[in-house]
Parts: C-alpha cells; sequence; structure tokens
C-alpha cells in the first residue's frame, strides 16, 4: 500500500493496521527467541552437560503459542492464507466478488466462535492456575488468553476484508447498470 493511500485512510483502519504489524512483530520477536532458547540450550548441553530446564514446555507452551496466533491476521491481510480458487476463477467478476463475501463472513464467524471458546477455555485455566510439569513447573494458563486475541484480530481483519468486498461488490453493481 502507497503512503498516501495510507494517509487517506480512516483513522480506525489504521489503527487496525497498527495492530496487525504489531502483533505479527511479536510474532517475529517469538520466533527469534524460540530459536535462541533452543540453540543456547543446545549448546550448553553439548559444552557442559547442563540444560535450561522446562525448555521442551516453554518452546511448546510459551514461544510457540505466542509465535502463531499474532500473526493470523497479518497473513489475511497480505492474503497469503492458501486459496482455492479453481472454481471462483471461472465465475463473472461480480459473481467472484459475491463469494469472497460469504466466504469472509463464514471465516468471521468460524474464528470468532474459536476465539469465545478460547477465551472460555482461558478463564478456566486461569482459574485453575495451569501449568506444565515437567523438570519444572510451568505456568501455562497466561498464553491461553493468546488464543482469543489473535483470534479476534483475524476477525477484525476479515471485517475489513469484508468492507472491501463490499464496496468492490456495490462498485461493480453500479457500474454494470
Amino acid at each position: 500500500m502507497r503512503e498516501n493511500e495510507t494517509r487517506q485512510r480512516p483513522f480506525f483502519m489504521r489503527l487496525i493496521d497498527r495492530c496487525v504489524v504489531a502483533s505479527a512483530m511479536v510474532s517475529a520477536a517469538m520466533a527469534f527467541v524460540l530459536m535462541a532458547h533452543i540453540i543456547i540450550n543446545t549448546t550448553m548441553r553439548y559444552v557442559s552437560d547442563v540444560q535450561i530446564l522446562g525448555t521442551i514446555e516453554i518452546t511448546s507452551n510459551w514461544w510457540m503459542v505466542l509465535m502463531a496466533f499474532p500473526v493470523f491476521a497479518l497473513a489475511q491481510r497480505n492474503r497469503e492464507h492458501i486459496d482455492v480458487t479453481v472454481v471462483t476463477d471461472l465465475m463473472p467478476e461480480a459473481h467472484r466478488i459475491f463469494c469472497h463475501i460469504l466466504v469472509r463472513i463464514g471465516s468471521m464467524g468460524i474464528v470468532l466462535l474459536i476465539a469465545y471458546l478460547g477465551w472460555l477455555h482461558a478463564l478456566d485455566m486461569a482459574k485453575i492456575e495451569e501449568y506444565a510439569l515437567g523438570a519444572v513447573k510451568i505456568p501455562i494458563w497466561p498464553m491461553r488468553f493468546v488464543v482469543p486475541f489473535g483470534m479476534v484480530l483475524f476477525a477484525i481483519q476479515l471485517m475489513v476484508d469484508l468492507t472491501d468486498d463490499l464496496r468492490a461488490w456495490k462498485e461493480r453493481s453500479n457500474g454494470s447498470h
């Protein structure tokens, strides 16, 4: 997106863009942290036969969760999710846009359901203060809240895309008269 197009977008849309990019930066940082954690742990184990306790629990329950869920919205914004367009490529443009609208609405419903159920699960796990048992006791309940956060941001990005699709469909409908 060009700089002058960004300035013309409403404040709310620019705020969403910033949140999407910030969450993706968190994901990228967590990928680096996960990599560094594993490299340091492996090096320590081979050099001094000592390792960081709880590495498996921390990497799988903290770093991977923070790496995976916040980035879904950016992938949606950049149209990097998998699209199977075998049928829609054969459709007229108006029908293709209409299909995109239906898919966005369905996707928003599923993503919001995941967010809602993830929120309920996170609350349950916070009540019992869920933790992973391994070499050490690692609290993992805080990471349960990353799932609903990532899904809500993903749903918001789907809503932005839906408004763009509706605008395109309206323009297409007005142009065909």
